[in-house]
């Protein structure tokens, strides 16, 4: 029987994980499977029976998303260096035929340094082509560990082969799993309006950013509201909305809205994916930075519409032109498909790694 392991290296990556061991495991039941959620409680794998979660586990300030100096430090003195020495140890307390990571470089070069002689797989999430190309550094080690890189789009694929990684595109895995059909619009239909206030501890205060924008916006759209399973569900309420504002899981704020307010990671990606208008402003923490949105911008082929500024009426004026816009609506409609790919992915890469085996 052999022993895989996968890394997951924030929110985000846990949910591609999931998709990928819950594929793995409905092939092939015999081998052992352990999962190390490096960022926050890994709630979302207690959905998989038959699974090894190895700890301790624990939320950091940065939800994983370390992009300054200043988030850095206060993960540290969070404890987030003990954090991950505890878990790593952990995890080297067993042997492995294949250690895969989900994430950015930092779980590849934990377990290329402290799990020995094991066969390692990259699933890059966090790097692209688009936006963000790999450092030397990291075909260096890459090509020294010999490992496999699944990569998020064939531009990053082809580039790195180019390098002589083992690099191979498969699939975007950020859109299994996502078993929804979009609603036919009647013409007496209120507008839906979805919110995503992302899955990190900053999401409560750009959530009192999002509620000025609501407020501004037309009074008889209705709201919905997506939160993770990690977040407290009654800090996300507008009171001013009444029953025209609404809670509701993910799946269902896909199938129903006419445009998103997303000031996420992962579940923006998957909204421009499902052809979704989305609309994205500066917020507080890393992951809602400038840079941070215009950056997704360049990686979903320019469909989000980012606006810099924190101004509730600009913000509001802006979102309430671009949906009256058929044109606009019509290209995110095309294009986001094309753009984030079909489903399919965490398929492909569980037969790769069961091929591995």
């Amino acid at each position: 029987m052999s022993k895989i392991l996968f890394i997951s290296n924030g929110h985000g990556e846990d949910l591609i994980s999931l998709r990928i061991i819950q594929a793995f495991t409905a092939k092939n039941e015999g081998n052992s499977v352990f999962i190390l959620p490096m960022i926050g409680e890994g709630k979302i794998f207690s959905k998989i029976k038959n699974i090894n979660i190895i700890g301790p586990q624990k939320e950091t300030s940065s939800g994983g998303f370390v992009k300054s100096i200043g988030s850095l430090i206060k993960d540290v003195f969070s404890g987030i260096l003990l954090l991950h020495f505890r878990q790593i140890r952990n995890a080297s307390k067993h042997k492995y035929d294949l250690v895969v990571c989900v994430g950015d470089f930092f779980p590849f070069m934990l377990s290329f340094l402290f799990l020995k002689y094991v066969k390692i797989v990259l699933i890059s999430t966090a790097k692209s082509d688009l936006f963000e190309p790999h450092f030397w550094i990291e075909f260096f080690f890459l090509k020294l560990a010999k490992a496999i890189v699944f990569t998020r789009d064939k531009i990053t694929a082809d580039n790195l082969v180019a390098r002589r990684v083992n690099a191979l595109f498969l699939g975007n895995v950020m859109m299994d799993g996502l078993n929804v059909k979009r609603r036919n619009k009647k013409e007496n239909d209120k507008f839906v309006l979805g919110i995503l206030p992302g899955s990190r501890v900053e999401a409560y205060k750009n959530y009192e950013l999002i509620k000025k924008v609501v407020l501004v916006l037309p009074a008889d759209w209705v709201v919905k509201v997506a939160v993770s399973s990690n977040m407290d569900q009654s800090k996300f309420m507008i009171a001013e909305k009444g029953e025209l504002l609404k809670m509701v899981d993910f799946e269902e704020l896909l199938v129903d809205a006419d445009a998103v307010i997303g000031l996420a990671g992962t579940a923006n990606e998957q909204v421009i994916g499902m052809g979704i208008p989305l609309f994205t402003f500066t917020g507080y923490g890393p992951q809602t930075s400038k840079k941070r949105f215009v950056d997704q911008k360049k990686l979903l082929g320019d469909l989000p519409e980012y606006i810099c500024s924190q101004d509730s009426g600009r913000i509001a004026k802006l979102i309430n032109q671009k949906v009256k816009d058929s044109e606009f609506i019509n290209r995110v409609a095309n294009e986001g498909v094309k753009v984030m790919g079909k489903s399919g992915g965490a398929e492909q890469i569980s037969n790769e790694l069961l091929n591995l085996l």
